[in-house]
């Protein structure tokens, strides 16, 4: 418990009070026969005093944690160097020639100002950490200041006026330094928890007398006035107060001069020592110290927990043998040795522990040495933090992360606002991307054709939990593609931070061969469908011959006979025809070089003899079914067949103002007549039916790319085919 604060008198107190009380009267009684002699012995003891003071403050420094008592020292001793300036230029002594009373009076009111500053700064900087020799040489330069302000420079404003009697500026200054007083007693009033008692007493009665010595001087007329003599008195009272207040009860009573902060600190410490056990056990870290040797010293209840043993199963043990495994305690005791020889320790470690049950655990251990007033290293205080489960956490989101990463689908996390906030790269490549930084932040509304979409899906999401299907979406170029999307709406239960997870495939190409693989399905349903129905009547037709040649004359039967080879032919040519569409859509399209296919067909036919065929269409793709081949088969063929007089044939591809590409196979033959172009990619029947051109249509419009002729008759064929800008790519 603290110790109480009581006032005590004893025997000490009244020889004092009674000693100042002799002294205080005859000293006044001097003033009797001579107030010369009155000044300057009142001064004088003043001087002496305040000398006393510091030499006591001075010496008694190092063990004064309160700086109250020197922060007075030091000032009195330059209170008293100015004060005796002041009794020695008093006139009447006649000791240094060319004094007057304005220079008396101006070293008074210096002398004041600065005791009531010292009084008004010592209780805010009596727990502040100040260099005594700073504070020596500061006021030092302050007084060498006033006394050539007052003696050499004469910057001191006047305070006397022989004519007129004292000035304006030394009656404020009374008033002022009163006040100063005042405030001074309330500073030490707010700190006074901070002093003894009694000492605490001393010193406001010091401040109290000091106040109304000053505020006598207010009514000055003269030297030898009343008020003068009566400042005088409570001037020596107040020196005698702070004398024994500060440096007798000092050297008497040093553990308790000013200052009760010893016993209180040892009842502080003893509540803290008991409060810091209890901190560590409530701690849900573990601490642990160990001596030089490595043994347990302390460790608290947490640290008990984690490894499964009461305390005194811990304690006095060596730590790096016991408690930690084989390998891992040798290389730990390694470090501690050197932390421990080197003064320095490893701040911060990572490190295993075992458990009475055998178990493994991962500990951060953060390190400190302890050291003796030698500064030499006595032991180490670590304090640890089980991280073993954040580890196997940090473990799987590392390997969850890398699945990510490296996933091959587009992987996307948004906010509620559908910004996004994480990307793979894969979704930055799938969308034209280089990177996901590009992506990051931004509104995920670009990536859709329809605001309205994005707004749907995510209210699904929101509302159903999730979402899975099939949608358009928009790459950076512009082009559209299908993604197949899985979205889950995710709202932590330990957090109100909701976003979703989004997975995405490019199932464009999929979707593109869907689509051919079905029209091909379907063309190819109409084409057996009109080649069935042709053969049929074909049929039809030799059968009704062959039927009239019974009843039919020679003559007849041979025109007959001839009618019948006819229909039998179209059968023929009917069925090398489904030879050639047999196996339209049965693959899937794919990416092909148009200019790789044409050199190729050229090659597999040994060239083309005289005519000069140019192939400039090698840097582009298209989307096309696999029968690619059989469409410029056809044409270049067809060239050759009808061109009649074609001697050039060029292959180019370009681009038109809609993104499409175009690739022209032209001639410089006779060309195509008007009449024969509105049915040039019709089936028909029999030698002229134009089958050939009809399957290169077919087989193109498989992936939606059209063809027509748009050479003039008596120039050339040419032949214009368009591929949509979803279906080709530059290489």
């Amino acid at each position: 418990m603290p110790e109480k604060n009581t006032l005590k008198i004893n025997k000490r107190d009244g020889i004092f009070f009674l000693s100042l009380l002799l002294f205080t009267v005859f000293i006044s009684l001097s003033n009797f026969y001579s107030f010369l002699l009155f000044h300057t012995v009142a001064e004088l003891f003043s001087v002496v005093i305040a000398s006393a003071i510091f030499i006591i403050a001075w010496n008694s420094r190092n063990y004064i944690d309160n700086k109250y008592l020197l922060i007075i020292g030091i000032a009195f001793l330059f209170i008293g160097v100015i004060d005796f300036f002041h009794t020695m230029s008093y006139s009447g002594l006649n000791l240094i020639t060319g004094l007057n009373q304005n220079i008396q009076m101006q070293l008074w009111i210096a002398a004041r100002y600065l005791e009531a500053v010292t009084f008004i700064l010592a209780p805010l900087l009596m727990f502040k950490k100040i260099g005594v020799y700073r504070q020596f040489l500061l006021y030092a330069i302050v007084t060498a200041a006033i006394l050539y302000s007052v003696f050499i420079s004469g910057t001191f404003p006047a305070c006397y006026i022989p004519w007129s009697g004292v000035t304006q500026f030394e009656i404020y200054s009374e008033f002022l330094i009163s006040a100063m007083l005042v405030l001074a007693l309330w500073f030490l009033y707010v700190r006074r928890e901070s002093f003894d008692r009694k000492v605490f007493l001393f010193i406001g009665a010091s401040l109290v007398f000091s106040l109304f010595s000053e505020f006598s001087f207010t009514f000055y007329i003269s030297s030898y006035w009343f008020s003068n003599v009566f400042g005088l008195i409570c001037k020596i009272i107040s020196f005698g107060l702070i004398y024994y207040a500060v440096v007798e009860t000092g050297i008497r009573r040093p553990y308790s001069v000013i200052f009760r902060n010893l016993k209180r600190r040892e009842n502080e410490l003893k509540i803290e020592r008991d409060r810091f056990d209890q901190y560590l056990d409530i701690a849900e870290a573990i601490f642990l110290v160990l001596d030089r040797e490595g043994m347990v010293t302390l460790i608290n209840r947490k640290g008990c927990e984690v490894l499964g043993y009461e305390k005194e199963e811990i304690r006095g043990f060596d730590w790096f043998e016991n408690f930690m495994p084989e390998g891992d305690g040798d290389a730990m005791r390694s470090l501690f040795m050197q932390d421990i020889d080197e003064g320095m320790s490893h701040v911060k470690i990572e490190g295993h522990i075992l458990t009475k049950s055998g178990e493994l655990k991962t500990i951060l251990w953060q390190n400190s040495l302890i050291r003796d007033e030698k500064d030499e290293v006595t032991a180490s205080v670590s304090s640890g933090e089980d991280i073993t489960e954040k580890k196997s956490i940090e473990r799987d989101l590392r390997l969850k992360n890398v699945a990510i990463e490296t996933s091959i689908n587009g992987i996307v996390i948004l906010d509620m606002k559908a910004i996004i906030t994480y990307a793979n790269p894969s979704f930055a490549h799938m969308y034209g991307y280089d990177s996901p930084a590009e992506i990051t932040g931004m509104n995920s509304s670009v990536f859709f054709r329809n605001s309205i979409d994005l707004k749907s899906v995510i209210d699904t999401i929101i509302k159903e939990g999730g979402y899975v299907g099939e949608m358009k979406s928009k790459k950076k170029s512009g082009e559209d593609i299908i993604v197949q999307i899985s979205a889950y709406f995710l709202k932590p239960e330990d957090s109100t931070t909701s976003c979703i997870y989004i997975s995405l495939v490019d199932v464009t190409e999929r979707e593109r061969i869907k689509e051919a693989l079905a029209s091909a399905n379907m063309k190819l349903n109409i084409l057996s469908g009109i080649t069935r129905h042709d053969i049929l009547n074909e049929v039809t037709v030799a059968i009704g011959y062959l039927d009239m040649m019974n009843d039919a004359s020679p003559e007849e039967k041979e025109d007959f006979i001839k009618k019948t080879y006819t229909a039998v032919e179209g059968i023929r040519r009917q069925a090398e025809f489904t030879r050639d569409y047999q196996d339209m859509g049965l693959s899937s399209p794919l990416w092909q070089n148009p200019g790789r296919v044409a050199k190729e067909y050229l090659a597999s036919n040994g060239g083309y003899g005289e005519i000069d065929v140019k192939v400039d269409a090698d840097n582009v793709e298209i989307f096309a079914d696999p029968m690619l081949p059989k469409v410029f088969a056809n044409i270049m063929s067809n060239s050759l067949v009808h061109g009649e007089t074609v001697s050039k044939i060029t292959i180019s591809s370009s681009k038109d103002d809609s993104g499409n590409l175009i690739i022209t196979i032209e001639d410089n033959g006779v060309g195509i007549s008007a009449g024969k172009k509105k049915s040039l990619f019709k089936p028909g029947i029999g030698r002229n039916h134009g089958f050939g051109l009809y399957l290169v249509k077919e087989i193109l419009s498989i992936t939606g790319i059209g063809i027509s002729e748009t050479g003039k008759e008596g120039e050339g064929a040419k032949f214009v085919i368009t591929v949509p800008p979803d279906s080709w790519r530059g290489t």
